[in-house]
């Protein structure tokens, strides 16, 4: 290296050294400017376990600062949509269906157990669902338990009660009054007694077929109306439940309706009146009938149905009860007890049982009537089914001659089987209600039926067992119900053939207790041949929908041929038609599968 070279090299380098210590005096003066900050002491260490950071928690990140937007899209295209619970349909529950089918038969079916009970698929039995569980997914304690079994069987006694005392008393003595019975109401013979044998017998026929006109009308309104309420009971959500606004509405509703009915005229408002309360005592009877298959677990359900049962029957009675007794007093008083024991169906059971929780839950979506009607309405078809349609025809026709005896027995009793006692009466002016034979003979025939129901539950148990044993089939069962049933409706046509007058309401207490056992046999026992028509088990509620249809088309049929029969042979054919009816549905008994 030469000496130039060299003499610039450590110019360069003095150069450097020089800027880089203006540098470092520039930087010193300014940071000399900035104010400086305390300085933290040296902590000690934390002890071990002071502090614990909880895995998945504390050192957890957050995604929304983590995360990319890029990031985010990808998971939200991952992401499940979880659909809101749907409501369940009360139409697709094979317990609600057989609590129906009790309702519209005998009470004996509701509290004696069949041989073989109608398999329920979504019973908790049948997997490893808990039995203690209800179908709304609650768990009630046995406190409440208590409190579910004592509201359904109030409820049961209370909805009944009004029901039998409007169809069995208040409604055809009505009638009766307008077109039939001039003295029905009043509470002596006078001047009326002086009719001919010939125009008294004309009376007795004039109101009939009024009464079948409502009452067909009025059993096809309900049909529907039961049909409706059902589905739009799913789909309500309310902060009280999906059944309890219906049930009260349906209660208090029934009375206001029900109230006019005692000061009516005329048949057109009578039955504008009772199609406005078959519509809203469907709002009271559908959403009972779904709670009870809904907030029973299975564990409790057999017991609370025999207690259903006892409200039935207890219901029944006290129902006729009630409207003899109003009817001998005014002819009013019955509508009057009735909006009150209506207001009580409505309000007791709600305040009974235990608060039914929120359906606000439940999915908010659009829903329709239609399909369920056209479920009830379609008899199925195929070569599978023809046991069912022969057992569907069948009780169509025992409904048929069941109701032309409970439908028309106000008539009956009043009309044929007392009416030599009226035609007597005429002889001298009496000094007690005309009316007042006829509430005792129907009071006889309730108290009858009470009896035979009671008979029927009570030995069906054993009366299955003893068929089990001997190899006889449930189907012999329901065909010598059927005949016992035709053989009891002799008694009241002999009644009004032969017997004096005197000794009818021994005759009629008879008639009602055969009736009421072999009915309540007949309905216990059918139900086995009906369950073993069913291809498949897991359809038990729908073909259970249209099988109760068919309760609706037995009382429509009556109202038709009682109609026909009494214009044309007055009430003797009446009764020979409902014998020959309750013997065809005997001879169309389906044998089981």
């Amino acid at each position: 290296m030469t000496d130039s070279q060299y003499n610039q090299q450590s110019a360069s380098q003095s150069s450097q050294s020089a800027q880089s210590q203006q540098s470092q005096s520039a930087q010193s003066q300014q940071s000399a400017q900035q104010p400086q900050e305390p300085q933290q002491p040296p902590q000690p260490k934390p002890l071990p376990g002071q502090i614990y950071i909880r895995p998945g928690i504390d050192d957890r990140p957050d995604l929304d600062k983590a995360l990319t937007p890029e990031d985010k899209k990808a998971i939200a295209r991952l992401a499940v949509h979880i659909e809101r619970e749907q409501p369940d349909d009360s139409a697709a529950h094979t317990e609600t269906q057989a609590v129906r089918m009790s309702t519209a038969g005998s009470p004996a079916v509701a509290t004696a157990i069949p041989p073989t009970p109608i398999a329920d698929a979504s019973s908790a039995f049948l997997d490893m669902r808990d039995p203690m569980v209800a179908a709304d997914g609650s768990r009630p304690a046995k406190p409440a338990v208590h409190r579910l079994t004592v509201s359904f069987t109030l409820a049961a006694l209370l909805r009944t009660l009004p029901w039998a005392m409007l169809n069995m008393v208040a409604l055809p003595a009505l009638v009766d009054r307008m077109y039939g019975n001039p003295f029905a109401g009043t509470a002596h013979a006078g001047a009326s007694l002086s009719a001919t044998e010939e125009a008294s017998r004309m009376a007795g026929i004039a109101p009939l077929p009024w009464l079948a006109i409502v009452v067909a009308v009025g059993s096809i309104v309900g049909l529907f109306a039961n049909i409706v309420v059902g589905v739009h009971s799913d789909h309500t959500r309310t902060k009280y439940g999906r059944r309890t606004p219906w049930i009260l509405a349906g209660g208090l509703l029934s009375a206001v309706f029900v109230l006019p009915l005692g000061a009516l005229a005329n048949v057109g408002g009578l039955l504008f009146f009772w199609l406005l309360l078959q519509i809203t005592y469907a709002m009271l009877a559908a959403p009972l009938a779904a709670a009870f298959g809904e907030r029973l677990p299975d564990k409790f359900r057999e017991r609370a149905m025999r207690w259903r049962g006892i409200g039935l029957m207890v219901g029944q009675m006290l129902g006729v009860a009630l409207g003899v007794g109003g009817i001998a007093i005014d002819g009013a008083l019955p509508f009057g007890l009735t909006a009150l024991v209506f207001v009580l169906a409505g309000v007791v059971p709600v305040l009974v049982w235990p608060k039914e929780g929120t359906s606000e839950s439940i999915a908010a979506e659009k829903y329709s009537s239609e399909a369920a009607v056209k479920t009830v309405l379609t008899l199925p078809a195929g070569d599978e089914n023809a046991a069912f349609r022969r057992a569907y025809i069948a009780r169509i026709c025992m409904m048929t001659g069941v109701s032309l005896m409970t439908v028309f027995q106000w008539l009956i009793v009043r009309h044929y089987v007392l009416a030599a006692w009226y035609m007597d009466a005429r002889s001298a002016v009496s000094s007690a209600p005309l009316i007042w034979p006829v509430c005792v003979a129907m009071l006889m025939i309730a108290l009858g039926t009470l009896v035979g129901a009671a008979v029927a539950a009570g030995w069906s148990g054993r009366l299955g067992e003893w068929c089990e044993a001997k190899d006889v089939a449930t189907r012999t069962v329901v065909i010598v119900a059927c005949a016992v049933y035709a053989a009891a409706i002799l008694l009241p046509l002999v009644l009004g053939l032969l017997i004096a007058p005197a000794v009818a309401n021994v005759g009629l207490f008879v008639y009602g207790a055969v009736a009421g056992v072999a009915f309540g046999l007949y309905d216990v026992f059918n139900q086995d041949v009906v369950a073993a028509t069913i291809p498949d088990p897991r359809d038990n509620a729908r073909y259970l929908a249209v099988f109760n249809a068919a309760n609706t088309w037995g009382v429509v049929l009556a109202a038709c041929l009682g109609v026909v029969a009494v214009m044309t042979f007055g009430y003797v054919a009446l009764l020979v038609v409902a014998i020959v009816v309750v013997l065809i549905a005997a001879a169309l008994a389906p044998k089981a599968a």
